[in-house]
C-alpha cells in the first residue's frame, strides 16, 4: 500500500472515531490521540520522501482486513492531489531553504526577523561558553551562552544587558569568537498559533500579539545572529535591515516599494541576504498576491525560481 492510501485510511479512520457514539469518551480519546501521533509521524516520513525527491513511494505493509477500500471518485481525488504535489515539488526546487535541514530558515529569514522580533541589537562578543550535555544532538548543534558587550540598540533593549539568552546553534557550523561583532534579534513573545498571519508581508505586530514568553529568546537560535565579520558586510546586513523595517515595521506598506527592495536584494553578493530575500518574495506572492503576476513572470529582475513557482502553482489558480 502506498503513503498517499495510508494516510487516507487514517484521515477516514479519525472521522469515523468524530462520528461514533457509542464508544466510550475515555477510548475515544485514546484513539484519537494514537491517531494524532501516527499522523505526526507518517508527515515526518512523507517530508524526508518529498525532499530526497527520489520519485519513489514507501512501501507500507498492512494486514488485509486494514486495507483502505476506496471508492473510485475517492482514488481519483488521491490521483489528482498525488499529480498536484508532484508538481509543486518541481516548481519550488530552485527555491532556497527547499532541504528538511533548513526549512526553518524560511520562518527566520530577514524578513521574518525585522517584523517579528522585540529588540535588535549590535553587540560584541566578550566570551562564549558551551553548556555541557550528554545528549548526541547537542554535540552537532551546541547550546551556547554569549557574554556579550551591548553596543548599539536598534530596537528595543536586551533584559539581562551582558548576557544573551543561550542559544542552541544550528544552521552552520562556525561559532563567533571572542571579539567578534554580531547583529541579533531578540524575541518577548511567539507566533505559533497565527503562524499563517505572521508569515504575511503585511502582518501587523501592534494588532497581533503573539504569546508572551517567561523569558526573551533569541529568534530562530542562531539563525538570528548575523556575523559581522567585516565593515563592508555590517554595512550591507545594516542596510537590509533598515531597509526591511522600513517596509514591514512603519505600518504604511506599500506592496510596490517592496516588491522592489525584495527584487534589488535578491541579486545581492551576500548569499544570506539573496536566499532570504527570494525566500521572503515567495511568502509575498504567495499570501494573496499584491501585485500582478503576469509581471511577475516578465520581470527580467525576478528570480528565475520565484518565476517557475508562479508559472506553475500561483499564475494558474488566478488565470481565467
Amino acid at each position: 500500500m502506498k503513503v498517499y492510501q495510508f494516510f487516507h485510511l487514517i484521515l477516514r479512520a479519525r472521522a469515523e472515531i468524530h462520528s461514533t457514539t457509542r464508544v466510550k469518551k475515555q477510548k475515544k480519546e485514546l484513539m484519537m490521540k494514537t491517531t494524532l501521533i501516527i499522523l505526526f509521524n507518517l508527515g515526518l516520513i512523507c517530508t524526508s520522501c518529498i525532499a530526497r525527491g527520489d520519485g519513489q513511494d514507501i512501501e507500507i505493509r498492512l494486514p488485509e482486513k486494514l486495507m483502505p477500500k476506496l471508492t473510485d471518485e475517492e482514488n481519483i481525488r488521491l490521483q489528482k492531489d498525488r499529480e498536484y504535489n508532484q508538481l509543486v515539488l518541481q516548481a519550488s526546487k530552485d527555491l532556497p531553504y527547499r532541504r528538511p535541514d533548513e526549512f526553518d530558515c524560511v520562518f527566520y529569514s530577514f524578513g521574518q526577523l525585522v517584523k517579528l522580533c522585540d529588540a535588535i541589537l549590535i553587540v560584541k562578543v566578550v566570551d562564549v561558553e558551551e553548556i555541557k550535555s550528554k545528549s548526541i544532538a547537542d554535540r552537532f548543534q551546541p547550546k551556547l551562552q554569549f557574554k556579550v558587550d551591548v553596543t548599539s540598540n536598534l530596537v528595543g533593549k536586551l533584559e539581562q544587558k551582558d548576557v544573551l539568552p543561550v542559544i542552541r546553534w544550528w544552521d552552520r557550523k562556525e561559532i563567533p569568537k571572542k571579539g567578534g561583532k554580531l547583529l541579533v534579534f531578540i524575541a518577548s513573545e511567539e507566533y505559533s498559533p497565527g503562524v499563517i498571519d505572521a508569515l504575511k508581508w503585511n502582518f501587523d505586530k501592534t494588532k497581533m500579539q503573539g504569546k508572551a514568553l517567561d523569558k526573551q529568546v533569541v529568534m530562530g537560535e542562531s539563525r538570528g545572529v548575523i556575523d559581522l565579520v567585516n565593515k563592508t558586510t555590517e554595512e550591507e546586513i545594516l542596510k537590509t535591515v533598515t531597509g526591511y523595517a522600513q517596509n514591514l515595521r512603519q505600518r504604511n506598506w506599500d506592496a510596490e516599494k517592496y516588491y522592489a527592495f525584495l527584487r534589488q536584494l535578491s541579486a545581492s553578493p551576500y548569499k544570506r541576504i539573496k536566499d532570504d530575500a527570494i525566500s521572503d518574495m515567495f511568502l509575498f506572492l504567495r499570501f494573496d498576491p499584491p501585485v500582478d503576476l503576469k509581471r511577475v513572470l516578465e520581470d527580467k529582475d525576478v528570480d528565475d525560481g520565484i518565476k517557475n513557482y508562479v508559472r506553475l502553482i500561483l499564475y494558474p489558480q488566478i488565470k481565467p
